[in-house]
């Protein structure tokens, strides 16, 4: 999980340049990650997918209306909690209870 979350800050301080958003090189991963909707209390367990340094991709049992809002926080050893703001720009159902989801990094 700490490699995951280096590589997403990593990643999300190249969006602070001149970075190209359609240019932006997807990673591609495997592994979970929370996501924060409205409050701690409204945290769901996604399957990380693909970022860049523009946007987060995940599988989620359940779906998101476009256009919602949610965090990641990810722990950095010396800055503490980064927190990243999202909105989702994509919902898909794939299968019964499967859906992928894309959602771009607010700045």
């Amino acid at each position: 999980m700490e490699e995951l979350s280096e590589m997403i800050r990593r990643l999300h301080e190249a969006a602070n340049g001149d970075t190209e958003r359609r240019g932006a090189p997807r990673v591609a991963r495997q592994g979970v990650l929370s996501i924060h909707l409205s409050s701690p209390e409204s945290t769901k367990t996604v399957q990380f997918r693909d970022c860049s340094a523009t946007g987060i991709g995940f599988c989620s049992t359940s779906s998101l209306t476009l256009g919602t809002l949610f965090e990641v926080i990810v722990k950095h050893p010396a800055r503490g909690d980064l927190v990243f703001r999202y909105e989702v720009v994509r919902c898909q159902k794939t299968s019964n209870q499967q859906y992928i989801i894309g959602a771009k990094l607010l700045r």
